[in-house]
């Protein structure tokens, strides 16, 4: 009689999520510049519109001036997030709208949480980063003069004379 033998389920001790579970597209210590490289490529290949892949492209950039271009992916916190927005708002010396603020904030939390899903980093440091809705500012209302002008060149065209003078 041959001796039964206990095949092992699962190699080395792996569980089966980690079995099929896709390579990161980086190493977590890849620099920001690299990773912005391959973040770009992924949003080209999931339909982003070719101007929020330059927003986001420049954004990211920008975050590589103020921690430096070199800065390994895994080493930036909630912290140095927080730290930089503040840059941008009060010590950069060029003022930040708040839609190009929000856009920047969005960038964060959308390159960070790719980086997260991906598994390049095991926590997402963007998360805890409050995301601000901006209101668009109200159109200025025309001045009663300007209505006035307004109607009386409508009502020369309507009479024919075209509004000129």
């Amino acid at each position: 009689m041959s001796e039964d033998k206990q095949w092992e389920l699962f190699p080395e001790g792996m569980l089966p999520d980690e079995i099929n579970k896709p390579k990161p597209p980086i190493a977590s210590d890849a620099s920001l510049q690299t990773a912005l490289g391959v973040f770009e490529e992924h949003m080209k290949m999931q339909g982003f519109s070719i101007n929020t892949i330059k927003a986001f492209a420049s954004d990211v950039r920008l975050l590589g001036k103020y921690l430096g271009i070199g800065s390994a992916v895994n080493q930036i916190g909630t912290k140095n997030l927080n730290d930089f927005l503040d840059w941008l708002l009060n010590k950069r010396g060029v003022p930040c709208s708040p839609k190009s603020y929000a856009r920047r904030v969005t960038t964060l939390k959308v390159f960070f949480a790719w980086l997260h899903e991906s598994g390049v980093l095991q926590e997402d440091p963007a998360k805890a980063v409050i995301q601000r809705t901006v209101a668009s500012p109200l159109p200025t209302v025309p001045s009663e003069d300007d209505l006035a002008k307004a109607l009386l060149v409508t009502e020369a065209i309507r009479a024919g004379d075209g509004g000129k003078k």
